[in-house]
């Protein structure tokens, strides 16, 4: 299985099991389904529950919070990884310390999907890994799976049970590649 489908899968397996979970991102409604095809089918199965928003990563990151807040599990897709940088006072100064802002009563399940990496051509401003930025922010966690490691499980774990933000980092160069049974590792 390809790191992409692994992803789409596990993204239609948890909108299936909990009607609490929103995805929302630009251009993420079918026949697109994002700029990499993760949230491909999504729209047409759950057309109630996939937003596609404007573009203003601010205000995404901002509405995916109250809905955390009002106790859904939003899935945000920042369709760059690059524009993770407007979204960093919501992150920083909001999600991340909600909680202990209101004496830990509320929680948080958000995650924040996006793409970084460079080497497929889309130039210097959709190219960075960011994700360094945000790895000193208390109350954030960051996942970044691999080819060696199952992302839609990992992606999976990252919504089931949370009860605050995570940061999911995917790299844009696995999206094709073929995932790595660990267990086959010693092929290589």
């Amino acid at each position: 299985m390809r790191y992409v489908e692994s992803l789409n899968q596990a993204l239609h397996q948890l909108m299936k099991d909990d009607d609490s979970i929103f995805v929302l991102g630009e251009d993420i409604l079918d026949p697109y389904g994002g700029a990499f095809k993760v949230t491909k089918g999504l729209s047409t199965v759950f057309p109630d529950r996939v937003l596609t928003t404007p573009i203003s990563e601010a205000a995404i990151t901002g509405f995916s919070t109250g809905l955390a807040i009002r106790g859904y599990k939003p899935i945000l897709e920042i369709m760059f990884g690059d524009f993770i940088t407007l979204c960093a006072d919501q992150i920083i100064n909001g999600m991340s310390k909600f909680s202990w802002m209101y004496g830990e009563d509320i929680s948080i399940p958000l995650v924040i999907r996006t793409p970084m990496g460079g080497r497929r051509g889309y130039g210097a401003t959709h190219s960075q890994s960011l994700e360094s930025l945000f790895l000193s922010v208390s109350g954030l966690t960051i996942v970044s799976p691999s080819i060696y490691h199952n992302p839609g499980e990992l992606l999976k774990n990252s919504v089931i049970g949370n009860d605050s933000p995570i940061l999911f980092i995917e790299n844009k160069t696995d999206y094709p590649r073929l995932l790595i049974d660990k267990r086959n590792i010693n092929e290589f």
